[in-house]
C-alpha cells in the first residue's frame, strides 16, 4: 500500500542510491519542486520523453510517488484523472478509486471520502476479499465513519 511504502520510503531510496537512473532523479526533483507543471519541467530537464497523454501506468505510477513524496493535494488530482479515465471496474480500478476516498479523508473531506468507501468497500470485497488494501478499505470506512457521524449536541470533536 501506498502507507507502507511512504513508511520505507527513505530505505528504499538509501538502497537504490547506488543505482540512480531517471526515475531516482526526478524523485529528488519532485520534492524540490512542488510548483505547477513540475513533473513535466523535471522529466524535460532529465532528457526523458513523455507522450502528450501518459497511458494510464504511467499516470499511475505518478501518482502512487507523488502520493509517496506527501503531496496529497496533487496526488489527489492524478488518482481522480486516473478514476475519471477508466470505464471498467476491474481490481485495479477500484484500488484507484480507494486511493481517491483515503487522500479525501486525509484531506479533511470525510463526507465525500465516506460517500466513496460506503459504495467502493462492497466492490473490493466482491472482487479482492483477501487483499491488504481491501482490509485497509474496510478500517478506513469504520474510522471515517465515526468521524463523518454530527456531534451530539453539546459535545465537541478535535
Amino acid at each position: 500500500s501506498v502507507r507502507a511504502m511512504r513508511h520505507h520510503l527513505p530505505q528504499v531510496i538509501t538502497a537504490n542510491a547506488a543505482r540512480p537512473g531517471p526515475w531516482r532523479a526526478l524523485l529528488d526533483r519532485l520534492r524540490k519542486m512542488p510548483e505547477p507543471d513540475f513533473y513535466r519541467r523535471a522529466l524535460a530537464a532529465l532528457e526523458v520523453r513523455r507522450p502528450d497523454r501518459e497511458s494510464l501506468a504511467e499516470l499511475r505510477e505518478r501518482a502512487f510517488w507523488t502520493r509517496a513524496c506527501g503531496d496529497a493535494g496533487a496526488a489527489l488530482d492524478l488518482y481522480r484523472e486516473l478514476v475519471a479515465r477508466q470505464q471498467n471496474q476491474d481490481p485495479v480500478a477500484l484500488l484507484d478509486r480507494f486511493a481517491v476516498a483515503e487522500l479525501l479523508a486525509d484531506l479533511g473531506d470525510v463526507r465525500e471520502s465516506h460517500r466513496l468507501l460506503t459504495e467502493l468497500v462492497p466492490a473490493l470485497e466482491a472482487v479482492l476479499p483477501t487483499h491488504p488494501d481491501t482490509v485497509a478499505a474496510r478500517a478506513t470506512l469504520s474510522t471515517v465513519r465515526q468521524c463523518a457521524k454530527p456531534a451530539p449536541p453539546g459535545s465537541s470533536r478535535l
